[in-house]
């Protein structure tokens, strides 16, 4: 370790000592100091969401989408159980991926997902 790191490390542990804290620490190199045992931390485990499955594939959204020209609009209906809201979010990925920012916009009316294409 360079000497900058060795003498921030001492700083850290000489204000950890006169505050009073328990500590364990491992540096890099495989120093330890502190009265605890040093373990390198464990990765955070927690439960995914899972969300329902909307299954936005089958209603051929992307085919119609990439078929799309300047000045065209399509409506979009969300499958059983989804909401439009969620499918105008898939929409608005794809389009961005397909078109880029600002090429097109997005508008739920009615329980449907309207798209523009505008460039």
């Amino acid at each position: 370790m360079l000497t900058v790191q060795n003498n921030a490390i001492d700083r850290a542990l000489r204000l950890l000592d006169a505050v009073g804290c328990k500590y364990g620490v491992v540096t890099p190199d495989g120093r330890t100091f502190g009265a605890l045992p040093a373990q390198p931390p464990a990765p955070p485990s927690r439960p995914r969401k899972r969300r329902p499955a909307t299954n936005f594939r089958q209603t051929g959204y992307s085919q119609k989408l990439r078929q799309m020209q300047v000045g065209d609009v399509e409506r979009f209906f969300p499958p059983t159980g989804a909401s439009a809201q969620q499918m105008q979010k898939t929409i608005h990925g794809t389009c961005c991926r397909l078109w880029g920012k600002g090429s097109f916009t997005t508008a739920v009316i009615k329980g449907a997902v309207e798209v523009l294409r505008m460039a």
